[in-house]
């Protein structure tokens, strides 16, 4: 069975990078393009999921099934460029600890300069006493 699938083009010259695998996995192909679309050979009685990279993005992955008296799949285009949610949750996560770690050092710095103060305000007093 063949499919053919079409995205929009993203920027003047671009490559891109089609992937296709078996949902239930064990096989995987890619196929690099210039144009956009591609035809793929996919095996009868089938679940793939298919997806078209550009650079550093990704399109939405697109289920496709060729199981007798399965739908076709709708005739949109992936979207670009794809911020995924679990892209941006590590991101984030990332940023807080980066955050912490830099509140975390701004402390110890402040209770140490406020330590060697409190010595030097002792040692003053020490002097002082052996004076008199």
């Amino acid at each position: 069975m063949t499919a053919e699938v079409r995205w929009r083009p993203q920027g003047e010259v671009a490559q891109y990078l089609v992937t296709w695998e078996l949902r239930s996995g064990g096989l995987r192909g890619h196929l690099v393009s210039e144009e956009t679309h591609a035809s793929l050979s996919l095996w009868p009685e089938e679940e793939y999921v298919i997806q078209i990279f550009n650079g550093e993005e990704a399109s939405a992955p697109l289920s496709i099934s060729t199981r007798a008296g399965a739908t076709s799949p709708p005739t949109t285009s992936p979207a670009w460029p794809l911020w995924r949610r679990d892209v941006l949750l590590v991101c984030s996560l990332c940023l807080a600890c980066v955050a912490a770690a830099a509140a975390l050092l701004c402390w110890l710095v402040r209770r140490q300069g406020s330590s060697k103060e409190q010595q030097g305000e002792r040692e003053r007093v020490a002097w002082q006493s052996l004076a008199w």
